[in-house]
């Protein structure tokens, strides 16, 4: 057998590894989770700015009638 054969097999005193972490699919998984958790965050964030822009142009409009 060849070196690069052998390290196919596992040894006497290794483990077998799974070849789901190895897939890269629990990966894809978090960065699936982190992207809707940063979405959401976004949203939210974009959402108050817009709550806040609408609550500072009305509390403009209320000085400016206060002093006319």
């Amino acid at each position: 057998m060849t070196s690069s054969a052998l390290t196919l097999f596992p040894r006497d005193d290794e483990k077998p590894v799974s070849n789901f972490t190895k897939s890269g699919v629990p990966g894809i998984i978090i960065g699936v989770v982190v992207f809707i958790a940063l979405c959401i965050c976004c949203f939210f964030l974009y959402r108050n700015r817009r709550r806040d822009t609408r609550e500072a142009k009305s509390a403009q409009t209320w000085n400016e009638d206060g002093y006319a």
